[in-house]
């Protein structure tokens, strides 16, 4: 890795680029050292206490004190320096001269005086660091962006002149260079850097305040600890990643060092040790996971997942999760651990455009579940209007069973089922949400369900041990959807974001954007029923009112986003479209023309603030927006923006008697233009979303008199992406159910998982 470091950064701290070229030193003595009146610009300076304690650290790229510790020039080593920074040390080198007192703290050396100087002081040594906080803190304020030369050269010359500045480059090893800009601000050119063998991992620009601190660290789920060191300071997708790139880190820390390197980097790293795929497991299942992640990280959150759904389990030390297979159905299943952070380094003021907030590793293994008894089917977050839930268990043979439903605000119970199977069966456990009197409405939010297997021979049945040799007993707690039903199915409420129309890509940009989704897509919506239209519907083929969709685009004239998604508290939307707009994950809009952003706990406060607050959910979401598929918002303080429409995790809603609603997110950068593979020439981010709303509208046959409405979401969505070259770089991520349709006329039959009337071709 060649480091080329041109000029000294003229501030209190210092920058060194992937820094492994050290250069070897001989022992020195104090006769080998020669002041210096000035502090050279750059070269390589060793902390002299470090030296003498033979366990010599990095050097420095530039003086880390700027002036503000004496500096010595190495005899007969052009370009080495040594630093003296301790008061032992600097005494040492004066020979019996008396040291002045040195101020640490100030940012201007011109009034620092060359060392060895006698005015008189007494031989005293002052020095006041700054503050001990974490790196999080030291870095929040310094913002990543990277360069576009093109728009540089037309509306930024000096900026343009300063990249010009650089070396060109003699080699094709991957080099890194850095120089000062301006005030408190670095520039950098990368060059040579492949990734063109990523898929998952980021190029990434890290900072930290300690060469000698390792990048990564072991992570202990359990404890996690705090040793401040490397964290991401920006990051580009690795299918972005150029042979070179032009990189900027602006409003510089005056105080506290700051070192730079370039890796790739996608999150946690994790192993999954135990088991192999296609294993045969069955009771209390080991596995264990080997977790790395970068040094700087102070905070883990995890997610252990078995087929989508959240596993059974208890963690143990060494990352040891002992998992209880029979809460999960027998066959095939995926067991996931998830595992994010907030390595991100940024000011929630002043929120990066299109950047990633948080990172995340994962790991599966695919294990053949084989129990005697299990939970085949759970009905979590069934709503009341169901009327009666079902939870369904499986028992292979024939077998005593008893079964409760329990108030776990007193464990009193308010069902109760007994009874013999004659052999292998399916056991359903209904309860209509009331209390042991059959009439009465049960009041609390969750409830307990208790099933027990045993022998048929057992003096008393009973509820046995888990994993006994008499039986099995298994206990879930289910939570009430009280008011999470889905809204009728009526408009849609269509919005995207203009980018600066000044500038030659956005003024294309947001006229594609005005054409596909203001134009084409609104009028597919309002003329549904038409007999001249694409579609021809009745309200009998997809339901009433849905032809109430209106589009209200965050431009020039309407800037706020409050303004447009507080519209969704009416009764008129159902489904939502954002068809283009700047994200972060955490955060929706922003950009230097309209700087106007959401949170997701914004999104959720109007989509719950529906006139029937009984049935908020929107039937369909879809986000085209960087980063809209974070799962990990949770880690930041956000529900995901799928959360906040409504719409349940796949396994939940795979899962439950729940009415079914869909969305569509993305889990990367998001970018303007995509190429289209069967008409050539380039499509935009907001002309694929109106081609996925209208096929899922119309269907497989978009013509007069062929559109059907009962083609399913993921239909939708999949022949899409295989249209685009580059869609599926941006990581499409279906939310909720994916066999959700256009129409109404399905959705009791989808409650029950009755996919037979659904098109998929």
């Amino acid at each position: 890795m060649k480091i080329t470091i041109r000029n000294q950064v003229k501030l209190a701290t210092i920058a060194l680029a992937c820094g492994f070229v050290l250069a070897a030193v001989s022992p020195m003595s104090a006769q080998e050292l020669k002041p210096v009146s000035e502090p050279p610009l750059f070269g390589t300076f060793w902390l002299l206490s470090s030296k003498l304690d033979h366990q010599p650290s990095p050097p420095y790229p530039c003086d880390p004190y700027k002036g503000a510790l004496p500096v010595y020039e190495m005899s007969g080593f052009p370009g080495q320096y040594v630093i003296g920074d301790s008061p032992e040390d600097y005494q040492q080198l004066q020979a019996g001269g008396k040291s002045r007192v040195l101020r640490m703290n100030a940012l201007d050396s011109e009034d620092i005086p060359v060392p060895g100087e006698d005015d008189g002081d007494t031989n005293e040594y002052s020095y006041t660091p700054p503050p001990d906080i974490p790196n999080f803190d030291k870095y929040i304020g310094q913002s990543f962006s990277v360069i576009d030369t093109n728009a540089a050269a037309v509306n930024d010359t000096n900026l343009y002149n300063a990249l010009l500045s650089f070396p060109d480059d003699t080699n094709t090893s991957p080099t890194l260079q850095i120089l000062p800009y301006q005030s408190d601000c670095l520039l950098f050119k990368a060059s040579h850097f492949d990734y063109s063998g990523e898929t998952s991992r980021d190029f990434c620009l890290i900072v930290g305040d300690d060469l000698a601190t390792p990048l990564f660290k072991t992570i202990d789920l359990s404890n996690v600890d705090t040793n401040n060191g490397w964290l991401v300071q920006g990051s580009i997708p690795c299918w972005q990643v150029s042979d070179t790139t032009y990189m900027m880190v602006s409003n510089i820390s005056r105080i506290y060092n700051a070192f730079f390197r370039v890796i790739p980097y996608g999150g946690p790293a994790i192993t999954l040790n135990g088991y192999s795929d296609y294993d045969i497991v069955s009771n209390t299942i080991s596995i264990q996971a080997d977790i790395t992640d970068l040094s700087g990280i102070t905070s883990e959150g995890y997610e252990l997942t078995v087929g989508d759904l959240p596993a059974r389990y208890a963690l143990g030390t060494n990352n040891t999760f002992n998992i209880e297979t029979p809460y999960s159905p027998n066959g095939l299943e995926d067991v996931s651990l998830s595992v994010f952070n907030a390595a991100r380094v940024f000011d929630t003021n002043n929120i990066p455009d299109n950047a990633r907030l948080s990172f995340s590793g994962g790991q599966s293994v695919s294990l053949d579940f084989e129990n005697s008894t299990f939970l085949a089917f759970a009905s979590d977050y069934c709503p009341l209007d169901v009327g009666t839930n079902y939870v369904y268990y499986y028992v292979d043979q024939a077998r005593h069973i008893e079964a409760s439903i329990l108030n776990p605000a007193n464990g009193q119970p308010v069902a109760a089922f007994s009874g013999d199977t004659s052999g292998a069966t399916y056991i359903t456990i209904p309860w209509n949400f009331t209390e042991v009197d059959g009439v009465t409405p049960y009041s609390n939010d969750t409830y307990v369900v208790a099933f027990a297997a045993s022998d048929i021979s057992s003096p008393s049945g009973g509820i046995q041990p888990m994993d006994s040799s008499s039986g099995t007993t298994l206990t879930i707690t289910n939570t009430i959807d009280r008011y999470g039903n889905i809204r009728p199915p009526e408009g849609c409420l269509l919005t995207y974001q203009w980018d600066d129309p000044s500038d030659a890509t956005g003024s294309y940009i947001d006229d594609k954007a005005d054409q596909a989704i203001a134009g084409n897509l609104l009028t597919l919506y309002q003329d549904i029923y038409q007999s001249l239209s694409l579609t021809q519907y009745s309200p009998s083929d997809c339901g009433p009112n849905r032809n109430l969709a209106q589009c209200h685009p965050y431009n020039a004239e309407y800037k706020s986003w409050v303004r447009i998604l507080s519209q969704l508290t009416n009764s008129y939307y159902s489904e939502l479209t954002i068809a283009q707009a700047h994200g972060t994950g955490g955060f929706l809009g922003g950009a230097r023309y309209l700087t106007n952003t959401i949170d997701s706990s914004d999104l959720e406060k109007w989509v719950t603030h529906y006139s029937d607050i009984s049935s908020w959910r929107l039937r369909k979401a879809t986000m085209f927006a960087c980063y809209s598929a974070d799962v990990h918002l949770i880690a930041l303080g956000y529900p995901t923006w799928a959360d906040a429409c409504g719409i349940r995790p796949v396994g939940i809603e795979n899962n439950s008697l729940m009415y079914k609603n869909c969305g569509l997110f993305f889990g990367d950068v998001l970018g303007n233009l995509y190429a289209d593979n069967e008409l050539g020439g380039n499509k935009t981010t907001a002309e694929i979303a109106a081609i996925v709303d209208q096929t899922w509208v119309c269907g497989e046959n978009q013509y007069p008199g062929g559109c059907d409405p009962t083609y399913s979401w993921k239909y939708a969505v999949q022949s899409t992406i295989n249209r685009f070259q580059d869609f599926d770089k941006s990581k499409p991520s279906i939310a909720g159910f994916l066999d959700c349709v256009y129409t109404s006329n399905q959705d009791e039959a989808l409650r029950s998982l009755d996919i037979s009337g659904v098109k998929q071709p």
